[in-house]
Parts: C-alpha cells; sequence; structure tokens
C-alpha cells in the first residue's frame, strides 16, 4: 500500500513539474517570427489592462462602501 501511494505521488510529481517547465519555453518554435511575439505581446497586454480595469472597478466600490461606513457612523455618533 505504502510503495502505491509513494509511486502515484511520484507520478503526480513529474506530471506537475513538466507542465510548469512548458509554461514558458523560450525556444517554442510558435513564436519565433517577430509578428508572432508581437501578437503574444499584445494579447498579453490587452489581459493586463483588463485585469487593471477589474482591480480599480473593485477599489473604486470599496472607497465607497468605506465612505459610506465612514457616513453612517459620524451620523450615529460612533465616529472620530
Amino acid at each position: 500500500m505504502k510503495s502505491v501511494l509513494l509511486s502515484g505521488a511520484f507520478a503526480l510529481g513529474i506530471v506537475l513539474l513538466s507542465s510548469a517547465a512548458l509554461a514558458d519555453d523560450p525556444n517554442d518554435p510558435t513564436m519565433r517570427t517577430a509578428a508572432a511575439r508581437a501578437k503574444d505581446r499584445e494579447t498579453i497586454r490587452q489581459l493586463n489592462l483588463a485585469e487593471l480595469r477589474k482591480v480599480q472597478a473593485r477599489d473604486a466600490k470599496l472607497a465607497k462602501q468605506w465612505a459610506e461606513w465612514r457616513d453612517y457612523q459620524r451620523a450615529h455618533g460612533r465616529g472620530d
């Protein structure tokens, strides 16, 4: 039983390590042309901008909620 668990853990480790190693291969044949690299760079840029918009919207919502909470606290004599 112990050897089965050990073998399973070893196999899982190999799978996880090999997929991580392939995540950003500098010798990836699909990235050899300047156009492919530019397209990849633009895709990453768009993903980053989308994430930035999500974070800014989240932060604005949280700031509004905190302001409402502070106003409520002050209105009910619990504030500063």
